[in-house]
């Protein structure tokens, strides 16, 4: 027999938090979605159960609606969808009127009073005495206190139209037919449960991954340096990850934040601020130190620029700073942009200087170093002999430069960094020749004249900083006794410390001025040629000047070589007032 009454279109959604009213026991499941059904006959459903909130990990209850199948019905479905709670926990209604599911009328079950339930077939009597704990709502229970004001709804009450109590079995065989009864039931039951187990597996989860938070990989892990800090691998170039190519970027595409902490902030720039902090491995008695640049969330352009630099497996050198991955974290105008990278505590060569002398050895060892790093980033193939795409810096200076504990030195800062692609079109380069910081920029670049078709210009423009850069280090060498202050680059020609570009104009183009060579330096042969390496470097013709390689081959042979100091009494100090007395030579092969 066909029903007499059916739902053509029904509430649809699943796990809505339901809102119910303490008095008459019904509640709004909270659902929008109506669907039309498919079958002849359709009823809707409704299934309210208890489920763990993932924030609060506390039980609350929530309901999933949908259509049921009509060619099981063989009895009228009742207009509302009035709610069998036969199973402790779960209340569960059919109903045959379009959209009866979006609300539910919870069984009046209530403890003590002359109109109490009455236990019968399989309802057990604790559940009676302990009803299951009631839907989110104002508080409270969603029924009366005290009795009940419809007997058909009492628990062991014989109904056609409500599913209650022990009717509950013999009113679903009615409704369904006898096959699909123990189906119903079965899904009934057994969906809830596999939901509460997916939910306590992935509160599991969250709660291990908060106390052993997701660590990068073990092989970035050095040896301990005695105060309980672990050093970076990736300094050593001995290392697994150095000697595998396929560990080289291992941590530049993680999907997880790694587990760090920001200490302090060590250096704010334009685009940026770095800060020092600390990286966990397996608990907090074990971590490396490592910096961090933040980008504010409307610098996003700076640091994608800078991290597609640093994701180049190639790029990878011992005198270009350790990259280990970028990450975005927070939203809206609270979004961050990090580069994490290795950390070294010297700072940058700037700041090293200003605190320390250097020695002939030392002097040697970081100009070397420093000009290795920009000629391989100048370079068009890697360590290997794999090609890797040329870079120009851009931003050449010595706070660019930072001192390792080593006393080598590395590249830093790539936020203008430009890939020397010869396959882009020249018009593309068109705004990349005015760029960056005025002190060190190159005549060419101060006029915006940078010959755009030849991609060697941008190297030039580096080499010329790279000049400068080496002249203040030279300055802060003691092998000619006395050593004055750090100063940067032209400090004696310029009246401020951040001189524009029309001032350098002025400076470098229209006077021709470079930083003094002292004649001190002069009596020193090693000084002496680095001094002539310097003046290459900053040639006012760019296409004049060598390259960093060249630059880099010539300082490795002096570091070959040893001075040593003599004295030459001069027969006229009046004639020759600039001549030292005491003369450097060059002595032997070391």
């Amino acid at each position: 027999m066909s029903p007499a009454r059916a739902a053509t279109s029904c509430r649809v959604c699943e796990g809505t938090t339901p809102v119910c009213d303490d008095v008459t026991g019904r509640c709004d499941v909270r659902c929008d979605y109506v669907k039309t059904c498919d079958g002849d006959g359709d009823g809707c459903v409704a299934t309210m159960y208890l489920a763990q909130d993932n924030q609060t990990s506390e039980m609350t209850y929530v309901v999933d609606t949908g259509c049921w199948a009509g060619s099981a019905f063989n009895t009228l479905q009742p207009d509302d969808c009035r709610a069998d709670n036969r199973f402790p926990g779960m209340y569960t209604c059919l109903c045959g009127t379009d959209e009866c599911n979006g609300e539910i009328i919870l069984p009046h079950a209530g403890a003590g009073g002359a109109s109490a339930p009455v236990s019968g077939g399989d309802i057990p009597p604790d559940f009676l005495r302990d009803p299951p704990s009631p839907p989110v709502g104002s508080g409270g229970s969603p029924w009366p206190g005290d009795g009940l004001d419809d007997p058909t709804l009492r628990p062991g009450a014989e109904s056609n139209n409500h599913f209650v109590g022990s009717s509950a079995t013999a009113s679903a065989d009615r409704a369904y037919g006898p096959d699909n009864t123990s189906m119903l039931i079965g899904i009934v039951t057994i969906l809830p449960a596999v939901l509460v187990l997916v939910l306590l597996i992935f509160a599991a989860y969250v709660l291990y991954r908060r106390r052993h938070p997701k660590n990068p990989p073990s092989s970035i892990f050095g040896s301990e340096d005695g105060n309980g800090n672990y050093q970076i691998k990736l300094d050593d170039f001995d290392s697994e990850m150095a000697a595998d190519p396929s560990l080289e970027n291992t941590l530049n595409h993680n999907e997880e934040h790694l587990p760090i902490k920001l200490d302090t902030s060590v250096g704010k720039g334009r685009f940026a601020e770095v800060w020092k902090g600390k990286l966990f491995q397996e608990s907090e008695d074990r971590f490396v130190t490592v910096a961090v640049k933040i980008f504010r969330y409307d610098e996003k352009q700076s640091w994608q620029r800078e991290k597609d630099v640093f994701s180049d497996p190639a790029l990878k050198h011992p005198n270009i700073l350790d990259f280990l991955t970028a990450e975005e974290r927070g939203s809206g105008i609270d979004r961050q942009y990090w580069l994490i990278t290795s950390y070294h505590s010297n700072g940058c060569l700037r700041a090293y200087l200003g605190r320390h002398v250097l020695t002939w050895e030392q002097l040697c060892v970081m100009s070397q170093t420093t000009v290795a790093g920009l000629a391989y980033l100048h370079a068009d193939r890697a360590t290997d002999g794999a090609a890797k795409m040329p870079i120009a810096h851009r931003d050449v200076k010595s706070s660019n430069v930072l001192v390792k504990s080593d006393g080598t030195c590395c590249l830093a800062d790539f936020g203008l960094a430009l890939n020397l692609d010869p396959t882009i079109r020249v018009e593309e380069y068109a705004n990349s020749g005015q760029v960056g910081t005025p002190r060190y920029m190159a005549p060419e670049a101060l006029e915006s004249r940078v010959n755009l078709v030849n991609l060697e210009s941008f190297k030039q423009i580096d080499v010329y900083a790279l000049g400068l850069v080496l002249w203040e280090m030279l300055a802060r060498c003691e092998v000619t006794g006395d050593v004055g202050p750090y100063q940067p680059a032209f400090a004696d020609k310029l009246s401020g410390d951040h001189p524009g570009i029309d001032t350098m104009k002025d400076v470098v183009i229209r006077e021709r001025e470079r930083p003094d060579i002292p004649s001190r330096w002069l009596a020193h042969q090693g000084l002496c040629r680095m001094s002539e390496i310097i003046e290459d470097c900053w040639d006012h013709d760019g296409e004049a000047r060598i390259t960093a390689s060249c630059a880099e081959e010539r300082i490795n042979e002096l570091k070959k070589r040893q001075f040593t100091a003599i004295t030459i009494d001069s027969e006229d100090d009046e004639k020759e007032p600039l001549r030292p007395k005491t003369r450097y030579i060059e002595e032997t092969d070391v």
